[in-house]
């Protein structure tokens, strides 16, 4: 029965492509390369139209012969008009569309804003979906310098732990019911300074994007809220870099092309350090306290439909005591992110991800008498992940994937002291999750959309070395439905 299933699947496949032309291309920033998501992309002519994804790519399926003007636009971008002739239905055009950064010119005591250059007319339905980009950011006031999650908090539906914290309820949901993702990944303790800062330097994000609920199908395992990070792929014009002072560190990040004979791409680096330890040799009062973070990615342009790239992150602080006992207590993520961006036809888009993630916690205490006490925590993340969207048509938009998921977890505790191994004993937990996902986002007409998901989710415990644990072996099935209106119910342009 399957089987057949995936027949009709790919006929159908094969007879829409079949049917018309197909416009398609990537948006990107003209000052920098950078990809430009949430673009919109409309035929004048026709009232097609569609919007880009998070890798500036989109498509206009079942164009007639003709010639047609494009309209590209964005709010804080000089809109684009672009000429595309299509000679017979198998005349695909594919191109690269570049937008010129534009200053927004408001009266005193009006804001306006124009149907066309509205950011939420994508054929996805997000509810509470709210999108910030580094400048945005940037210009959050907050106490010390500027931050991830500090930004985020300002957002409604969003509270923090406490005014000294940056760890967040969504909603109502505790902080561990968030997923948190950075380049795809999950990071798993998000925080320096014990909650104070994110472990994101935002000079290294290109944007961030925070779903507070009724979250796609890609999405599982968490019931909160949903932030995705995306460090920046580098200035693909030029190199560029930008050095920062605070008074609690410093911070530099480099980023430009790079091009070896035929091979070209970017890159983009970040370090941050704090210099509160440094501060503390001259004040005893002052505990002997640091934090690092790096960002790291590098771009490979193969061709016009092929894309690699691998992002890397590494963070960690380190807080040194002395107060009759020596306590010292090192905790850090670091996460990698392999991504290979291919298009194996104008309406099929895929997006492949291999990529690791691991938190480490160190607690160590050590007495004048040379008693010792160390306690070591480590979750250990592998994730494959395939994301796909097809569109059939300029009705429906599918969207479906897989991810496989492996967590190690391990906790190991060690004394010079007599102790009694039952109340403290070492832990290793291995488990896979393994997750597939459709959804179907169908503009029924002007004023409706219809958006339909299921996600099915199996969890296997490998190995678990606690006896008072139970293995926690299941299977989840997810389904999401969601309905849209629009009132307005105009034309694009």
């Amino acid at each position: 029965m399957k089987f057949k299933w995936m027949i009709v699947c790919i006929v159908l496949m094969v007879v829409s492509c079949l049917s018309a032309a197909n416009i398609s291309g990537t948006v990107v920033n003209k000052a920098n390369g950078q990809a430009i998501e949430y673009a919109n992309v409309i035929l004048k002519e026709s009232q097609q139209g569609a919007s880009t994804n998070h890798k500036g790519y989109f498509v206009i399926t079942q164009v007639k012969p003709g010639k047609y003007t494009l309209f590209i636009s964005l709010i804080g971008y000089e809109p684009l008009l672009q000429e595309v002739i299509i000679k017979n239905n198998k005349d695909d055009a594919f191109s690269k569309f570049e937008l010129v950064k534009k200053t927004i010119e408001m009266q005193a005591t009006q804001v306006k804003a124009k149907y066309e250059e509205d950011e939420i007319n994508s054929k996805q339905i997000r509810v509470s979906n709210t999108i910030h980009t580094t400048a945005q950011i940037q210009e959050t006031v907050t106490a010390g310098e500027a931050d991830v999650i500090r930004a985020i908090i300002a957002l409604p539906g969003v509270t923090p732990i406490s005014d000294f914290s940056s760890g967040m309820y969504v909603r109502g949901g505790s902080p561990d019911q968030n997923l948190i993702l950075l380049d795809d990944i999950d990071v798993y303790n998000p925080n320096h300074f014990g909650g104070i800062f994110s472990t994101f330097n935002t000079d290294a994000v290109d944007n961030i994007e925070l779903l507070k609920g009724g979250f796609p199908s890609k999405y599982g395992e968490r019931l909160s809220s949903v932030l995705n990070v995306r460090n920046r792929d580098g200035n693909r014009k030029e190199m560029e870099g930008v050095s920062r002072l605070s008074f609690i560190s410093a911070s530099t990040t480099v980023e430009g092309p790079w091009k070896i004979g035929s091979h070209e791409g970017s890159y983009m680096g970040s370090f941050r350090r704090s210099y509160v330890d440094m501060v503390a040799k001259f004040i005893d009062e002052i505990p002997d306290y640091y934090f690092y973070d790096g960002h790291a990615k590098i771009n490979y342009d193969l061709d016009m439909k092929n894309k690699l790239s691998i992002s890397t992150y590494f963070g960690k602080d380190r807080l040194n005591m002395d107060l009759g006992t020596k306590m010292a207590i090192e905790w850090g993520n670091s996460t990698f992110t392999a991504q290979w961006v291919h298009l194996f036809t104008a309406q099929l888009f895929s997006h492949f991800i291999v990529a690791g993630s691991t938190f480490e916690s160190n607690f160590g205490l050590k007495t004048d008498g040379g008693a010792k006490m160390d306690r070591k925590n480590t979750i250990s993340d592998l994730t494959v992940k395939g994301i796909m969207s097809y569109k059939p048509n300029n009705d429906h938009l599918w969207e479906f994937g897989f991810e496989n998921k492996f967590n190690d977890i391990r906790f190991n505790f060690t004394t010079s002291e007599a102790f009694d191994p039952e109340k403290t004993p070492n832990i290793k937990i291995d488990a896979l999750t393994s997750s597939v996902y459709f959804q179907d986002t169908w503009d029924m007409d002007i004023y409706w959309s219809l958006q339909p998901g299921l996600r099915i989710s199996n969890h296997r415990s490998l190995d678990v070395n606690l006896p008072s644990a139970p293995k926690a072996d299941y299977t989840r099935v997810s389904p999401r439905i969601s309905l849209r209106r629009d009132i307005r119910g105009e034309t694009l342009v």
